[in-house]
Parts: structure tokens; C-alpha cells; sequence
């Protein structure tokens, strides 16, 4: 008799966060954020529920049945299977129902088929503009579409002072394939970004690197998850990976699907803490991010495919905030520093952007104290006055 034990995950909360940025030991600027989370069925255990009985006993895999409940759970009728919606609430009753089917026992909370886990679901209030500022030249990223960046860390404050950006190549630490991208750079503070997939994935069968890792079969090395991990593992700040169509498997417009949304298991409090910032950049933008750095993108992606590669810095700095902030900014870069310059006001103090942090959350405080003082001076018969900064 073949017993299996399955558990599927759940749980409801809401957490309140906000994320403060450090400049320097005068400026202390903050953005809003809220986390929600919700719940997520642990769909990587649902491979068990596409085995018939009879394959179960067997061993051999009925692939006419895989096939059948990947199309049932990929239609529209299951909507993407969202967690907090009412799609995730089909999806587990559908798997429920297949495993008892199946005549397998539930291991979840009090014999039940689910466990109660934390999920913490996190979405950038903002679309904001970002500039790379290198030299002389400005270039300017909007989220969705140069890049796309989002958060799993749910905490109160997220510090950022002055964030180099280092080149790590494929990142991948693998030695047993005498294999390490990083060699003696420190990514402590530091923004990472990475190329897609593996390093032998377009390799010619002529070059060295070539079955070195997975071929055209990507390896854990190739995947986002793992470029993310071993960036938090080397204390990273934040982690970019370049996306190109062909290693990522889809294009931009999946990657760039949902800017600024991410979900994620909580953590326990004391556990290592993810990156504060994580996504894709796209190919243009990194070819345009390398040239103003004055290095050549396909260049340094073929010297990447060598185990002789070791990251470099693309030199330069990450400085958030508003007028004061930004005017440091730019002695850096009369100075001839690479500035990337992030407009973050509630101020009303910088004349050029067209969208800066914090604008969307002093609009909407000033709401609410604006109802507020409305209800105490109709109840007191009085007029009152708000004034705005900014």
C-alpha cells in the first residue's frame, strides 16, 4: 500500500509597513507602503494530484492525465489561480478533491488538507520616475516598461544610503563545476545585477564553457530565485536580472505583467531577510545602462561565459530624496561621478519631474485631515483652516 502525506498552505493577515530611506546622517525621507497577506495553496505540491491511482502504484506516469489537469487549472475558469481571490478557493477544492480521489491521507492542521502559514503580499503604491545618471547623461526608467521592481521584505524601514551597481555576470557560486562568478567582490550594500539563465545556455560548441552547466537545460544556477538567494546571501541591497527573451523562456510583457506586486512566505522574525528591491531590467536598458558606463553590453555578456569572469563594479551612486538630496547629487556628478538620481519629495521642491515618492501619500494624508477637521468643525460650530506643505 502506497501512502502519501500532502499539505496545503494558507493563512489570512494584514501587515502595515513603511519604508524609510536613509540619505546620510541629516536626511531621513519616508515611503508608504502596505504588505497584505493572503492565501496561497502550495501549488509545488500539487504535481502529486496529476498521478492517477493506478501510475501512483505503479510508478509510471499517465502523461494523458498531466496533460488533462494542467489544461483544467490553466483555463480561464480557474482566472490564474490568484491567491485571495475567489480562484484560489477553486483551485484548492479542486486539488482537494483529486487527492482524495486518490486515496491519500491529508497532513495538514488538524488532519485537515491545509496548513496555516503566513503569505505576505506586497505592492509598490508608486510608478515612479527614475533617472541612471552617469557622467553627463540622464537616463530616465519608468517601471513597467525599462524595468520592473518589487519587494518581499516586510519590514518597518528600509535603509539605503549610497548603493554601487556591480556587474556579477550569470552569478552563479557553483563549485563543482569549478564555477564562481563573484570571486573576492563584496555585494555588502551593493545592487546586483545579473545576466538570465545559465552560462553555457548560448555557449558555441567550440567554447569551453560548453555542457558546463545545463546547456540549453537550465540548472537552479539560471533561475531568478536562485540570482535573488545568493544575492541576499552576499548582503545585497537589491537585484537586477537582464531579460532576454530566450533565456527567461517568455518576454517582457510576462515579466513586466504585474510591476511593482510580489508575494511571499513571511519569514520568521529572526530568519535571513530577502533583498529590499527585486525584479527584471530590460535589454535595452541595460545595454544603454552599460555604454554610459563606458563598456560595451554583448561584450562583457561573452566575457561572462568564461570562468575567468569576476563581477565589477559599474561604478556610481544610487541617491534618493529631494531638492537637498538631489543638489549633492549633482556636485557628484559635476565631480564626473556616475549619479543615479531618484526624485523622492513631498516638498514640492523639485521643478522637473514629472512624478517623485511620497507625492501620492502627502496627497492622501491631507485628505484624511482634511474629513477630520471637517467633522470636529461642523460638531463645534467653527471654521477652521489646513494648511499644506508643499
Amino acid at each position: 500500500m502506497l501512502e502519501q502525506t500532502v499539505k496545503l498552505n494558507r493563512r489570512y493577515q494584514h501587515i502595515s509597513a513603511s519604508t524609510t530611506i536613509n540619505l546620510g546622517p541629516d536626511t531621513m525621507l519616508i515611503i508608504k507602503r502596505n504588505y497584505f497577506t493572503r492565501a496561497l495553496p502550495s501549488l509545488a505540491l500539487a504535481a502529486i494530484s496529476l498521478l492517477s491511482a493506478p501510475a501512483l502504484a505503479s510508478g509510471k506516469p499517465d502523461t494523458q492525465a498531466l496533460s488533462d489537469t494542467v489544461r483544467v487549472l490553466a483555463s480561464d475558469a480557474f482566472g490564474g489561480r490568484a491567491p485571495g481571490t475567489e480562484y484560489e478557493t477553486k483551485t484548492i477544492t479542486y486539488l482537494v478533491d483529486r487527492f482524495e480521489a486518490l486515496g491519500l491521507t491529508p497532513g495538514g492542521d488538524d488532519g485537515n488538507w491545509t496548513q496555516k502559514i503566513g503569505l505576505n503580499h506586497t505592492q509598490l503604491q508608486q510608478n515612479p520616475r527614475i533617472e541612471f545618471q552617469q557622467g553627463a547623461q540622464n537616463q530616465a526608467l519608468i517601471q513597467g516598461q525599462d524595468l520592473e521592481i518589487s519587494t518581499v521584505l516586510a519590514t518597518d524601514a528600509i535603509n539605503i544610503d549610497a548603493a554601487p551597481i556591480v556587474f556579477v555576470g550569470y552569478g552563479a557560486n557553483a563549485p563543482e563545476r569549478d564555477w564562481d562568478d563573484f570571486g573576492d567582490i563584496d555585494l555588502t550594500g551593493k545592487v546586483a545585477v545579473f545576466l538570465v539563465n545559465d552560462p553555457d545556455f548560448e555557449a558555441l560548441s567550440t567554447d569551453a564553457v560548453a555542457g558546463r552547466f545545463g546547456g540549453k537545460r537550465m540548472t537552479y544556477y539560471g533561475r531568478w530565485t536562485y540570482k535573488f538567494e545568493e544575492a541576499t546571501r552576499r548582503g545585497a541591497l537589491a537585484a537586477l536580472v537582464v531579460h532576454e527573451t530566450a533565456g527567461a523562456g517568455y518576454g517582457w510583457q510576462v515579466a513586466a505583467s504585474s510591476p511593482g506586486e510580489n508575494y511571499a512566505i513571511a519569514l520568521a522574525k529572526h530568519a535571513p531577510q530577502p533583498l529590499s528591491l527585486q525584479g527584471w531590467l530590460h535589454l535595452d536598458t541595460a545595454k544603454a545602462l552599460f555604454r554610459r558606463a563606458g563598456r560595451q553590453f554583448e561584450a562583457e555578456k561573452r566575457l561572462a561565459q568564461s570562468s575567468d569572469f569576476k563581477a565589477f563594479e559599474l561604478e556610481g551612486l544610487i541617491i534618493v530624496g529631494g531638492d537637498g538630496s538631489l543638489s549633492t547629487a549633482l556636485q557628484f556628478h559635476e565631480a564626473g561621478l556616475p549619479v543615479v538620481g531618484v526624485p523622492k519629495t513631498i516638498d514640492n521642491d523639485l521643478s522637473c519631474p514629472a512624478y517623485t515618492f511620497g507625492f501620492n501619500s502627502a496627497v492622501l494624508c491631507c485628505a484624511d485631515a482634511l474629513d477630520r477637521l471637517h467633522t470636529t468643525a461642523a460638531s463645534h460650530g467653527r471654521v477652521m483652516v489646513l494648511e499644506v506643505m508643499g
